[in-house]
């Protein structure tokens, strides 16, 4: 905030670009907002303290900065494509103005900032069931046939960048866990029971993820998820993580994956997930989780994708169902619309590389 107060301290005056700003990025923002992201570690003049503070954005050396740096040969460029960090610090510092093309202010509780991880361009599902008596597999397999390829995509589309451009997916197949029914309602660990299960599954070759792969899996009734001490319907609804399968796997470094709890109204969910029904509810948790898995893919110790102070993309939505035909659905936050929002209508987005990315999306009060 300082130092966008002393290069832009009239911004409060302004209603349209041009006079009274000061120095400003029609896309990106201020000085600060350019380089939106976690603190930096700088030590004052005799070492005696360390303090946290945010870069700046530098014309000069294109690049967002905490000091002026050895000089070298330069060319002056007026703004960045993608500024990220990947520093882990305990305290995330997020814009608090932040601005998209037209002066929209973006309320900094909900803005998204981008960490320069990895993202799913394209996405490629493949349900998995834990159990055959999963609830509702071929509904929940015709819903991502459809959401993949539907306007729900398009509002992710502001946050694609030049190396990973977010677009419509693909729907490839879902695959059944056999489970002896005698232990399907014994408690599941994420890491023991989950994680363990893919990389069995990569092992065997019943699934070849990709760069693009995203394996959301549902369970029976009545099953309990522990992950990191939380458990299913007291804690989560559902979660996304992520796998490390360098060492079996010769397409993808990561196995992306999420997890969402059964919704039946025989499960401890029921209701507390969402105002829908039990299958609404799947729905809307699945959306969700697939936004988050495509924004933010790789969670392990920190945050590399799009993340704010509410969270991920849906996380700001949380439970903020609609309709779309026959199916029920989550919003998304949308900084270039500073809302969460829904698909339908035509709307303007503004995405990490363009300036002008036309949505199938619609603004949601």
């Amino acid at each position: 905030m300082f130092a966008e107060a002393i290069t832009n301290p009239a911004v409060s005056l302004a209603t349209s670009l041009g006079s009274p700003l000061g120095w400003y990025n029609d896309q990106q923002g201020e000085i600060g907002a350019l380089c939106g992201g976690f603190g930096y570690p700088m030590p004052n003049s005799n070492g005696s303290e360390t303090y946290m503070v945010q870069k700046v954005w530098s014309n000069v050396y294109e690049d967002c900065i905490v000091e002026v740096p050895v000089q070298k040969s330069v060319t002056i460029r007026p703004s960045p494509t993608t500024v990220s960090t990947t520093t882990k610090s305990p305290d995330l510092v997020v814009p608090d103005v932040v601005f998209v093309k037209g002066g929209l202010h973006v309320d900094p509780m909900y803005a998204l900032s981008y960490f320069g991880g990895p993202l799913i361009s394209s996405v490629e599902v493949s349900p998995i069931f834990w159990g055959q008596n999963t609830q509702f597999q071929s509904e929940l397999e015709e819903f991502y046939k459809f959401l993949v390829d539907s306007p729900f995509m398009d509002i992710m589309t502001q946050y694609g960048t030049k190396e990973y451009p977010i677009q419509k997916g693909t729907y490839i197949t879902s695959h059944i866990i056999q489970v002896d029914s005698s232990k399907e309602k014994k408690p599941i660990d994420d890491v023991m029971d989950i994680q363990s299960m893919l990389r069995e599954l990569v092992i065997s070759g019943t699934i070849k993820p990709t760069l693009n792969s995203y394996f959301p899996i549902h369970f029976a009734p009545n099953t309990n998820i522990t992950h990191y001490n939380q458990q299913s319907c007291v804690d989560f609804c559902g979660y996304h993580s992520v796998v490390n399968i360098t060492d079996i796997s010769p397409k993808a470094k990561y196995l992306f994956y999420g997890v969402i709890a059964d919704q039946s109204e025989d499960s401890e969910c029921y209701s507390s997930c969402g105002a829908s029904d039990a299958f609404g509810n799947s729905c809307s948790i699945a959306s969700h989780e697939l936004a988050e898995a495509v924004t933010d893919p790789v969670v392990f110790d920190k945050f590399t994708g799009w993340f704010g102070r509410s969270g991920e993309i849906a996380d700001a939505c949380n439970q903020q169902q609609y309709k779309y035909g026959s199916w029920t659905i989550q919003k998304l936050w949308s900084n270039s619309n500073n809302r969460c929002m829904k698909m339908n209508v035509t709307a303007i987005t503004t995405s990490a590389q363009s300036a002008n990315a036309v949505s199938s999306a619609t603004i949601v009060d």
